[in-house]
């Protein structure tokens, strides 16, 4: 939810620089290039987001070289 909570914001703010800083606070062991693509959140997921894919495009986004 944090990664997803960075992006929107990002969107909406229209502030990649500052969400790029927030997700450097995310805790590097929970960040979106840490998914192993197994797809368990994306059968629960009540709003059917294809998470593993945009996990994907917040970390081109946001992570390390971006």
């Amino acid at each position: 939810p944090n990664i997803f909570n960075v992006y929107n914001e990002s969107v909406m703010y229209e502030d990649p620089k500052g969400a790029k800083l927030a997700y450097s606070w995310i805790e590097e062991e929970q960040r979106a290039d840490k998914c192993v693509e197994c797809m368990e959140c994306e059968e629960v997921c009540p709003q059917n987001i294809p998470v593993t894919d945009w996990l994907k495009k917040a970390h081109a986004e946001f992570g390390n070289g971006a």
